[in-house]
């Protein structure tokens, strides 16, 4: 049986409670949520489905939700209330489960208990999370291969804000909702920059070299040209050095930021790159990491530089970033 629109709330919170409240039985809480997150927030939440946008508008969120919902009525999904203590705008995630390998939405008690007060924030995290949840069950392998590769998993993260997003531009605020700082932020990002700058302050990852690289990666797989691929992320990489080197000493934190991040996410994404040249034609048995450097001395050497200005610049990085995340925490 699927679930639709047009489910009843009733039978929403039937199908919920069989397995939501196992889940959260097994949680060393203190409080138990279990009834809030059955009566109140998924079903609030299907409310919000219960109709569908124009035919000529994307309706990212429902399309998401017809899947979830499925997902949900088989048993396939599960709840849970995260026991860690994480940011605010970091209380809905979809995990997998290692040793089951059983798909969960791992939810704060910090979201939860600001429910009463931001009710939006929960349903706009459980779209990001119900999103990353949608491509795993579409195509599990994908999934696994974008979780472990930095590039893609960017594309990944950029995915679940386009979700969270659609909730609150085409159902909350056309259903009279009063947004949170964060909802608005991310929604200006998106209508300003495509979410460049949200990926910058809240993730530390350039989309500019994300997706410079997808492309890069993409030519290759058709080319097998090797030189070209080498000479971009060797050119891509001393352009950002030459730029880093000529901010003055004083140069303001704003225009070290953005060139930060963007030398992190070179030398993390360049990785897996550099080393297709010399694996692509070695399925099994590959070439690991600290092999392929002895094999490519102009790369070790520019990593080695680039590595040097992280360094120096990581503890800002990492200070504006996790600033910018707890900058959304709600007052008490």
């Amino acid at each position: 049986m699927f679930l639709n629109r047009n489910i009843g709330r009733a039978a929403l919170i039937l199908i919920l409670s069989v397995f939501i409240g196992a889940s959260l039985g097994a949680q060393d809480a203190a409080v138990d949520y279990s009834g809030l997150i059955e009566e109140e927030v998924l079903t609030g939440y299907q409310d919000l489905m219960s109709e569908r946008l124009d035919l000529d508008v994307p309706d990212l969120t429902w399309e998401t939700w017809f899947i979830i919902a499925q997902a949900i009525n088989k048993g396939y999904l599960r709840f849970t209330v995260d026991p860690e203590d994480k940011p605010l705008i970091q209380g809905a995630e979809f995990l997998v489960v290692p040793e089951s390998g059983q798909p969960y939405i791992f939810i704060t008690g910090k979201l939860l208990d600001s429910w009463d007060v931001y009710p939006t924030l929960t349903y706009t995290l459980l779209s990001g999370a119900f999103r990353e949840a949608y491509l795993f069950f579409r195509d599990t392998a994908m999934w696994r291969a974008a979780k472990a590769d930095v590039i893609e998993s960017a594309f990944m993260r950029m995915e679940k804000y386009a979700a969270e997003v659609s909730m609150v531009r085409d159902r909350l605020v056309p259903s009279g909702y009063l947004i949170t700082p964060y909802e608005t932020y991310i929604l200006d990002s998106f209508e300003t920059d495509g979410m460049t700058s949200g990926m910058m302050f809240l993730n530390g990852q350039s989309m500019p070299v994300a997706r410079a690289f997808g492309d890069l990666r993409i030519a290759y797989e058709e080319s097998r040209d090797d030189e070209a691929l080498r000479a971009a992320i060797l050119d891509t990489g001393r352009e950002l050095l030459k730029a880093r080197n000529e901010l003055p000493a004083e140069a303001a934190d704003q225009e070290i930021f953005p060139l930060a991040v963007a030398i992190h996410s070179w030398l993390e994404m360049t990785p897996s790159m550099i080393s297709r040249i010399h694996n692509i034609d070695r399925p099994s048995n590959p070439l690991v990491f600290p092999e392929v450097l002895i094999r490519e001395p102009e790369y070790e050497d520019l990593r080695r530089l680039l590595e040097a200005t992280r360094t120096r610049d990581l503890p800002l990085m990492e200070y504006i970033v996790d600033e910018s995340i707890m900058g959304f925490s709600m007052p008490d």
